[in-house]
């Protein structure tokens, strides 16, 4: 499918799916803000009527190949975050292909980090020393694991102020190119996936494709945390990772599970064998065994991601 078709037809699929959720908790609000700027960025904040003094920060990143998807995508799973966690949950946009190529997806995600940390207190009534965490979905987990580094190179944030959680869910974060050789017998889902899982699934053609399309310097920290010192990915903060064992990224998952441990960082994987590219989302809502099981999964995730 055309990008700019995907793009819209996603961008009409997906509010329509949030009316399919059930209702708002009454002890939850959500509602729409913009960010200031050459171009206006639209946020998604949910978050509870009150606000709690302990509310940590949840800040994610849709998936969509990095040509499509919206800030209704993640609605599910932030409700469902401020409602257990007493979280406030930012679901944030960034520039798509075919307009915007690399790295302009990354600056202005990072833009939108960078702007939400600097007004947690005043837009969101949240003390990010109770937490921040940085998330997404897919090519949202890839932005999502590249902020985190990132934000540790560049010092932007404000004093104190620093990245406390990733929640790097199905994440595309390798070519072969950068692969580090000792995990090379691990790096085995780009062939035994390849046509991926289901009619509509991700295969490593189409995932080619994408990365073609993006145009990206491989070797660039903006691409991959792969390609980040040792000393910055020390200094990562906890880190949770899920993939899909039918999915033809889910060795960049397991992967960079073994990558951070290797560096002394605290990670947790969760692999469910059955599932191929899927997440829970508002596209997970047939309330089978294997959805329960993810939701179950994202939401143990979160809850060791914010020590609760």
């Amino acid at each position: 499918m055309d990008p700019i078709e995907r793009r819209n037809e996603l961008a009409q699929l997906e509010p329509e799916l949030v009316k399919t959720l059930p209702p708002l908790a009454s002890t939850l609000t959500e509602e729409y803000i913009t960010i200031p700027g050459p171009l206006v960025k639209r946020l998604k904040v949910i978050r509870p009527t009150q606000v709690p003094p302990s509310a940590p920060l949840i800040l994610l990143f849709h998936g969509g190949g990095f040509r499509a998807g919206t800030i209704e995508q993640v609605t599910r799973p932030a409700r469902e975050f401020a409602e257990t966690f007493g979280a406030v949950v930012v679901s944030a946009s960034y520039k798509l292909l075919p307009e915007h190529v690399f790295p302009e997806n990354i600056e202005d995600a990072y833009d939108t980090l960078v702007w939400v940390a600097k007004n947690a207190k005043e837009q969101f009534g949240v003390d990010l020393l109770n937490g921040f965490v940085v998330g997404g979905y897919s090519a949202g987990g890839n932005i999502a694991a590249v902020l985190a580094p990132l934000a540790i190179e560049r010092g932007d944030l404000p004093p104190s102020v620093q990245l406390t959680g990733s929640f790097i869910i199905i994440p595309a974060l390798l070519v072969p190119d950068i692969l580090p050789k000792e995990y090379t017998s691990l790096y085995t889902s780009r062939v035994e996936n390849k046509d991926g899982l289901g009619d509509d699934a991700l295969t490593t053609q189409v995932l080619d494709a994408i990365i073609a399309a993006l145009k990206p310097d491989v070797h660039s920290s903006l691409f991959s945390p792969f390609n980040c010192s040792d000393g910055v990915l020390k200094k990562l903060p906890r880190t949770y990772i899920q993939v899909g064992g039918k999915d033809c990224l889910r060795n960049d998952g397991v992967v960079y599970e073994a990558f951070l441990k290797a560096r002394g960082v605290a990670v947790k994987l969760d692999l469910s064998e059955t599932l191929g590219h899927t997440a829970y989302s508002v596209f997970t809502q047939k309330g089978d065994e294997e959805e329960l099981e993810l939701k179950a999964k994202t939401m143990e995730g979160m809850k060791w991601l914010l020590r609760l």
